[in-house]
């Protein structure tokens, strides 16, 4: 059991974050879909955005730290902003939950064909996709009642990257095992990359890091490293523990000390109030129950 490290570059809002990262490569016929879910969302899509919660646009940060006289009008009441962040966290919820009968039975149908199943393992693959499904929905569930913990950030992850965490393998023969082999480094492959591209997503909404192809492509290049690596951390990471603070911030190092030299001065400027913005909306949304029974 492997997962990526917590850093999720989507929008919540209108279940942005889902729709970004939800064009698996292996199930096509998903793709339709997301493409009209797209479609129907694309206007209420905010201007910028953040990994984990609908941020707020750069012309509202300005009105709100310097309203001027004439505009006062204009600044919207810190409620109002929060309830625009609980309404984003919620369209993720419900589009989560909408979507995960569909993704299950699509998932089993790939793995059916891919690694040539015999029907009675595609009967055992069934009872492990419905009791992962529930464990995704209950997930999705306490993040809606704002009551969810580092191990569900790991579930959130695995579910926006395109990832089925099945014990497929004990259902295998030995042929049957060389096809997975294939298939899971593809299987992979394809999700660090839809991680790395939704990393980039973030930064292209951020109206002042605009990228030239050149950073484009060593910044994909150092992304797909990093996660790449933190991907073999494996469940570890989303422990429920009085340490998840301390490797949320080690991450997030990572990729500053990565991307620091890319990035011009400006950029970076940017990239780190995108990083402490991340940090804060991780920690607010995932605590770990040591840091809550603190307060922190």
């Amino acid at each position: 059991m492997k997962r990526p490290l917590p850093v999720i570059a989507a929008a919540l809002l209108a279940v942005a974050l889902v729709l970004l990262v939800l064009a698996w490569r292996e199930i096509g016929s998903l793709r339709e879909e997301v493409a009209a879910l797209k479609k129907g969302q694309a206007a209420a899509k905010p201007p910028s955005s953040s990994r984990f919660g609908p941020a707020t646009s750069k012309t509202e940060v300005a009105a709100s730290s310097k309203p001027k006289a004439a505009d006062k009008s204009r600044v919207e009441p810190a409620e109002e902003k929060d309830k625009d962040s609980m309404s984003g966290m919620a369209a993720l919820v419900g589009a989560g939950k909408g979507q995960i009968e569909k993704r299950r039975k699509a998932r089993v149908a790939l793995l059916t064909q891919r690694l040539k199943l015999r029907p009675e393992q595609t009967a055992a693959l069934e009872k492990h996709a419905e009791t992962y499904s529930e464990k995704v929905k209950a997930a999705f569930e306490r993040m809606g009642k704002d009551a969810a913990r580092p191990p569900d950030l790991g579930i959130l992850m695995d579910w926006t990257s395109g990832r089925f965490d099945l014990p497929i393998k004990d259902l295998l023969d030995t042929e049957q095992a060389k096809l997975f082999s294939d298939f899971d480094a593809e299987d992979r492959s394809n999700r660090i990359e839809n991680l790395v591209n939704a990393e980039l997503a973030e930064l292209h909404g951020q109206g002042t890091i605009q990228l030239s192809p050149e950073q484009k492509d060593k910044v994909f290049e150092a992304l797909t490293g990093i996660l790449a690596a933190e991907d073999a951390m494996g469940d570890a990471y989303f422990a429920d523990d009085a340490g998840f603070s301390a490797r949320i911030d080690e991450s997030l190092a990572r990729r500053r000390e990565a991307l620091k030299s890319i990035f011009d001065a400006s950029q970076l400027q940017d990239y780190v109030r995108v990083l402490e913005e991340d940090r804060a909306l991780i920690k607010g949304t995932f605590p770990s129950s040591h840091e809550a029974a603190k307060g922190k």
